[in-house]
């Protein structure tokens, strides 16, 4: 009975292993026997999906990387494959990298459709090379997009992450083309997913290159606006950043009571997001309980740890984007609240970067308390809901 179990467990693993053997890629063009036979070789040396450091970061490997990726049955040479091919192309020309073409795309779409999680992982991010240039290519956008939106929740936190690199989703602005409002359309689901992780990771993707006028504007602020309250704080910071970026400067009033609750949160990085919040909706009346932050040295930032695509432990880190300190995200609030005050009661923060960091920032504090208490009268009124 033991040998039955065994055999049968040998048996699952290696249907397993066949379901996800990659079937080829057709390539333009007549290989060269030279990268053909480098190619075959170079197989040998995969570890764990992974070429070793010297050979994945050689250009001269460029095209052996290629013809692995498209032809090679086993998932993991597949995948260093594709690991190789995103470190050796180029986006422009480049005089040791050969250029991304059509064969390296025609690569990169069909593995983004593998079975095998490890060759998907590594497609999106040879994918990069691909959707980070002025033109996107509409039929990479597409299979990724649509892994935003159907796969996996493993698959969706990873396509979206990958999304980030759409250069005209990058720009918070209006750009020509669709490229942007596909993105923001891929992404936009996740928020009323039920993995938490997910809708962080979602919330945060959109904040980062949202803008007032942002595609689907009107529902990102709708799907946002509930997550306010939400159990996890990565979700309660990442949804407050992103209505606060999305609101247009008539529905900031709606946002001020739920921004004021945050600055009292018991988690971090929901206050320092509530700064940043209160900063980016010009929420001069928060001004206030700002400053009861400039004393709070915690940790503004969220470590996410969700399974990869290749079964490993991800490491996602989500944070406003002045500071990882509450103190320090408070200060920049300040700073850019007073930047509608009269001139002469406006305030400056000194750069607080170098070696006596600590020491910049306690001299920071000490300057925006004394400005607070000379221009206190020169503010409005502490929201109620801050004065209890």
């Amino acid at each position: 009975m033991r040998f039955a179990l065994v055999a049968l467990c040998a048996l699952s693993l290696v249907g397993t292993a066949h379901a996800q053997k990659q079937t080829p890629v057709k390539l333009s063009g007549t290989p060269d026997a030279a990268v053909v036979t480098g190619a075959n070789s170079l197989a040998d040396q995969v570890r764990g999906a992974q070429f070793p450091h010297i050979v994945r970061r050689d250009p001269a490997r460029a095209r052996q990387f290629l013809w692995l990726a498209a032809t090679h049955p086993e998932p993991e040479v597949v995948a260093a494959a594709l690991d190789g091919m995103g470190r050796t192309f180029a986006r422009r020309k480049h005089k040791e990298r050969p250029t991304v073409d059509e064969n390296y795309r025609k690569v990169v779409r069909a593995r983004l459709g593998s079975k095998a999680g490890v060759v998907q992982m590594n497609a999106l991010r040879a994918a990069r090379l691909i959707i980070g240039d002025e033109k996107v290519d509409a039929a990479t956008l597409g299979k990724m997009t649509e892994m935003a939106e159907k796969g996996s929740t493993t698959a969706r936190i990873a396509a979206i992450r990958a999304l980030g690199n759409v250069r005209d989703f990058q720009i918070a602005k209006a750009r020509p083309g669709d490229a942007k409002a596909k993105v923001v359309r891929a992404i936009l689901p996740a928020l009323a997913a039920s993995d938490a992780t997910l809708q962080a990771v979602a919330a945060d993707r959109l904040g980062r290159s949202a803008y007032p006028d942002l595609p689907e504007r009107a529902k990102v602020l709708e799907a946002a606006k509930p997550l306010l309250t939400h159990q996890n704080p990565a979700v309660r910071a990442t949804a407050l950043m992103l209505a606060a970026r999305v609101a247009k400067p008539a529905e900031a009033a709606s946002l001020t009571a739920p921004v004021m609750a945050a600055l009292a949160d018991a988690d971090p990085f929901v206050r320092a997001a509530a700064a940043e919040a209160a900063a980016t909706l010009k929420l001069t009346a928060a001004a206030h309980a700002l400053v009861g932050l400039l004393d709070d040295a915690g940790k503004a930032m969220a470590e996410l740890r969700p399974k990869g695509l290749d079964g490993k432990k991800d490491r996602i880190v989500l944070r406003p984007e002045t500071s990882t300190r509450v103190d320090e995200v408070a200060l920049y609030a300040l700073e850019s609240l007073s930047a509608g005050l009269p001139a002469a009661a406006r305030h400056k923060v000194k750069p607080l970067s170098g070696r006596d960091r600590d020491a910049r920032r306690g001299k920071a504090v000490e300057a925006a308390k004394a400005w607070y208490a000379a221009h206190k009268s020169a503010l409005p009124p502490a929201p109620a809901a801050a004065a209890q």
